[in-house]
């Protein structure tokens, strides 16, 4: 008589190498140690593509990844708020080792300022992060009849500040390794943001260059708008802890 096993996952008696009543094989395959080799592998080659395409798609065409992400085909795209946090993280450890920020004392301010930039010194690329609700507020307030929901403005917002936070890692080379020019200091960043936040409107807009300037300069005004409000609220707490 041929032997009579149990499903191991429904308990349902089976013959043969399959349950007839939910499919599962009679016997689990053997675990190897090679397959959680196997899963990092792909975890990382996938991780790396997905990134990658991102990165070289918000170059090229920052409109697509927000739309396809906002449309639920989000398996090809970076999460953007994975996004914005890689990038936080790779920005603050490279400004770290380099000793370099996109905020800096200034000689001027008393030592009550200088110590609260130095705060934003050490952990600017993280307040970025916090400027998430005021940038995506920027892009709301012009594009709202487009898109009423304020999350997709959050995904666009998202994206933005990451790539923004990319672009400025190279600005931080040429910081330390330049010796102290003004352009680079006070011009070079601002205006690259600037340029960011147009292209992104323009290419989620499909509007014409100067609405997409005018929106890019809004959105670059609220983000700012969010981060004298952080600089705010540090000069409350600093003034409370002393």
């Amino acid at each position: 008589m041929e032997k009579i096993d149990n499903c191991p996952k429904c308990g349902s008696e089976l013959q043969g190498p399959f349950c007839s009543q939910c499919g599962r094989p009679a016997r689990s395959r053997a675990i190897q140690f090679g397959s959680f080799f196997n899963v990092v592998f792909e975890y990382l080659t996938n991780w790396e593509r997905k990134l990658f395409t991102t990165i070289k798609e918000l170059f090229r065409r920052p409109g697509l990844v927000i739309q396809s992400f906002i449309e639920k085909d989000r398996e090809q795209f970076y999460h953007p708020i994975k996004f914005l946090l890689f990038w936080a993280s790779i920005n603050f450890l490279i400004s770290q080792w380099l000793g370099v920020s996109a905020f800096s004392p200034n000689e001027s301010q008393n030592e009550f300022e200088q110590r609260i930039s130095k705060i934003f010194e050490e952990y600017g690329s993280f307040l970025w992060i916090l400027c998430l609700p005021f940038t995506a507020l920027g892009n709301y307030i012009i594009w709202r009849s487009k898109d009423p929901k304020f999350v997709h403005h959050s995904i666009f917002a998202a994206y933005l500040i990451g790539m923004n936070l990319l672009i400025s890692i190279p600005l931080f080379f040429l910081k330390r390794y330049i010796p102290d020019p003004i352009w680079l200091q006070k011009i070079l960043p601002p205006l690259l943001t600037l340029c960011m936040c147009t292209y992104f409107v323009y290419n989620w807009s499909k509007r014409n260059w100067l609405i997409a300037l005018l929106a890019g300069i809004l959105i670059f005004f609220f983000t700012f708008i969010g981060m004298f409000f952080y600089f705010m609220l540090a000069y409350i707490l600093v003034s409370l802890s002393i």
